[in-house]
């Protein structure tokens, strides 16, 4: 999935795709497994298969929509969310950071 997002950005997986695709897959592959007589046999292997391919592509397509996130987050509320009650106390510099982490050693 990683793969295919840095060949082909354009394409986006959406849960609805993954289950789409993961019902096809199975429906193709059990009838495959039938025509070769291991239906049974071949069941529980690709159920699990298919759900872990698309479960998978699924996230591998959308890890960069959480880091992205991440990044807005970061950029947009740099400071740690406080309470309303706190609001009115001035946020912690770099040299209280500093102060704080020596005296904790």
């Amino acid at each position: 999935a990683l793969t295919l997002r840095d060949i082909m950005p354009e394409v986006h997986v959406t849960p609805l795709d993954a289950i789409r695709y993961f019902t096809a897959g199975v429906f193709f592959d059990l009838i495959e497994a039938a025509r070769s007589k291991s239906f049974f046999k071949h069941f529980s292997e690709i159920v699990g298969f298919r759900f872990m391919q698309f479960l998978g592509t699924y996230e591998g397509h959308n890890e960069h929509r959480r880091l992205s996130r991440a990044q807005k987050e970061a950029y947009f509320f740099p400071e740690p969310k406080r309470c309303r009650e706190n609001l009115a106390r001035p946020a912690p510099t770099l040299h209280d950071e500093k102060r704080a982490r020596r005296e904790a050693a």
